[in-house]
């Protein structure tokens, strides 16, 4: 069953009420994962649930919504290298520019491959199309944009 987005607002003050059992910085907080989640409710439960178990054994510092990200991937980078292997090479230019917020003109590609690419990338549930094309699962992008130089190549 695939849930839609909740809205921010709702969102926003859930996370900010649980979060401020374990931080005096549950609205920032609150509002990073937002952010980096684009309120996708599985990706932001999953991300508010390791900020919350670091919160609770450590105290909030700077840095600390990039440290539970890093995480977040060490403990999926097979997955998505596994993932990465299934993806064809046209497709995995797409994704890497996505990720990177080009500009498709770049890629050297007719623009019927590119959009072929993209409708493909829908189908198996990479992208999704809101006002633009995006990615459905934010860490997912997060781990193209740090390997992208090795995914180039």
């Amino acid at each position: 069953m695939r849930l839609e987005k909740i809205p921010y607002n709702d969102f926003f003050e859930y996370l900010k009420k649980r979060l401020a059992t374990v931080t005096p910085e549950n609205e920032s907080l609150s509002s990073e994962i937002l952010q980096f989640t684009n309120c996708h409710p599985y990706y932001t439960q999953q991300l508010a649930y390791y900020c919350w178990a670091y919160l609770e054994k450590n105290e909030y510092e700077s840095g600390l919504f990039n440290k539970v990200i890093t995480n977040i991937l060490s403990v999926h980078d097979t997955d998505y290298e596994r993932l990465w292997n299934t993806i064809s090479k046209t497709d995995k230019k797409v994704l890497i520019a996505l990720a990177g917020n080009e500009n498709f003109d770049k890629l050297q590609l007719a623009t019927s491959t590119i959009y072929s690419g993209i409708k493909r990338l829908i189908t198996n549930g990479y992208l999704i199309k809101d006002d633009t094309f995006k990615f459905d699962d934010p860490f997912f992008k997060y781990w193209i944009e740090n390997r992208r130089n090795l995914l180039n190549k």
